[in-house]
């Protein structure tokens, strides 16, 4: 896509050389619209091969047990592959090769980890940011996408298996416990 804008800039820029050749304010004004497009086309080319190579090393860094991309100290087994801290202390051998664990940790692999970014563990309910090791999890302390019990276990109305995010919550107790709600005020408060 991003060839095929720089291709019909440069077409554009040519006729322009020719029809606006007799007033060069206007060729100049053009003719910087096109260098900032094209280096703000470089720029998005450089910051998808980045997000790229994001990818690839956060790929290595997906725990083969709970899935969760690992954070030091990550372990060995004898034959090289990894192991988040929390899943090795739950099972006895690796769960690729079924070999024992080493006590030696990927120091080369921690180095790496320590400068990604990682994405937020509730990015499957909706949540897209991303940080480094020492904030991501004071955000994820507070992330508006912490999935959430339904209150009538709370409150001890009942039993609800649903877990959703906070704004959800009103929408599933319309849906599901409409004979519990309560409204007073000006409706923003139920139960």
């Amino acid at each position: 896509m991003s060839a095929y804008i720089a291709t019909r800039l440069s077409h554009q820029s040519h006729s322009c050389k020719i029809h606006c050749s007799e007033n060069p304010q206007i060729y100049n004004s053009l003719y910087f619209q096109k260098k900032k497009i094209m280096a703000h086309l470089m720029v998005m080319g450089a910051l998808h091969a980045f997000n790229s190579v994001q990818q690839i090393l956060l790929s290595e860094l997906e725990c083969p047990v709970c899935m969760e991309y690992m954070k030091p100290p990550i372990t060995l087994c004898v034959n090289g592959h990894n192991i988040c801290n929390t899943c090795k202390q739950k099972i006895p051998h690796c769960p690729t090769c079924e070999q024992q664990f080493l006590n030696t940790r990927n120091v080369a692999l921690e180095k790496v980890a320590i400068e990604l970014n990682y994405p937020c563990v509730y990015r499957k309910y909706g949540c897209s940011e991303t940080y480094k090791l020492d904030f991501i999890g004071k955000h994820q302390d507070r992330c508006q996408y912490i999935p959430q019990p339904c209150p009538v276990n709370k409150l001890n109305l009942g039993t609800c298996t649903w877990t959703g995010i906070s704004s959800s919550i009103m929408s599933h107790l319309n849906h599901k416990h409409k004979n519990l709600l309560y409204y007073y005020g000006n409706n923003s408060d139920c139960l």
